[in-house]
């Protein structure tokens, strides 16, 4: 008896006679009226249950009823996909954004070349597309590409941040791995620490910059040390692992006393 209680009480797949008999449509796993876009479970019982206790006495008969349900479902399911359609192309143009910006971060452009992209693109587009039947939908989402010069910046962080994470995420999974380290001064007399790691990660060598540090003072051995052991703690990565350390060979590199590399 309880078993079979239980049985009747078991959330089911939505059923296409829910929507003739109490309006609701399928979304998510979940029925949801049409009438009042309420989300119900998607049992029988519950959804005839809303039906009757909200709807069902605002007509006057079956036939009523019916159209009403039918307008309802119609309308919902319009409203829905024009929804997906904007998110749709929403991703699009927020996917496009990214591209533009990676290109520009890699050809080492200003922020601001992003509006000037969007407006050669949208020149272009006026005879490259202007025999296609859907030239005016083209460069209806060409202008509506975020290209700011602050888009721009934030897409090139938010890239440099996920490669960084993956960087990180692949050392701490390597057993070993190795350094190259230099220092030297930028065209603003600058002093910088740049340190290159070469690892191995899914089966492939990699070899990339993992970090350009400002070094504020002096550029001795130990201020060197310090910079390079405080770089790899920040990114909780085992130094440990550092199985070969390659210089320029320059005293604060390599001396005696003071030196990263103490001989």
């Amino acid at each position: 008896m309880a078993s079979s209680k239980k049985l009747k009480l078991d959330v089911r797949s939505f059923q296409e006679s829910w929507t003739l008999d109490f309006g609701f449509v399928s979304r998510d796993d979940r029925a949801v009226c049409a009438l009042c876009c309420q989300n119900v479970v998607c049992r029988t019982s519950s959804l005839k249950r809303h039906f009757e206790t909200k709807h069902e006495k605002s007509f006057k008969d079956d036939a009523e009823k019916k159209e009403s349900l039918k307008k309802a479902v119609s309308r919902y399911q319009k409203q829905s996909s024009i929804f997906k359609k904007a998110i749709q192309s929403s991703n699009r143009t927020t996917e496009s954004s990214y591209k533009i910006a990676e290109g520009i971060a890699k050809h080492g452009k200003s922020f601001t070349d992003g509006v000037f992209v969007k407006e050669a693109f949208l020149g272009c587009a006026e005879v490259l597309f202007g025999d296609l039947p859907n030239k005016s939908t083209i460069i209806s989402r060409i202008k509506d590409l975020p290209v700011s010069a602050r888009t721009v910046e934030r897409r090139i962080t938010d890239m440099a941040t996920d490669i960084t994470e993956q960087q990180s995420a692949a050392l701490k999974a390597a057993e070993v791995f190795s350094v190259a380290l230099d220092e030297s001064v930028d065209i603003n007399d600058s002093p910088r620490l740049a340190v290159v790691a070469r690892y191995c990660s899914n089966g492939e060598i990699h070899e990339e910059l993992c970090c350009l540090k400002s070094m504020n003072g002096s550029t001795k051995g130990e201020d060197v040390l310090n910079t390079f052991i405080k770089h790899f703690e920040q990114r909780d990565i085992d130094i440990k692992k550092i199985f070969s350390i390659t210089t320029d060979g320059a005293p604060a590199m390599v001396g005696i006393h003071r030196g990263l590399k103490q001989n």
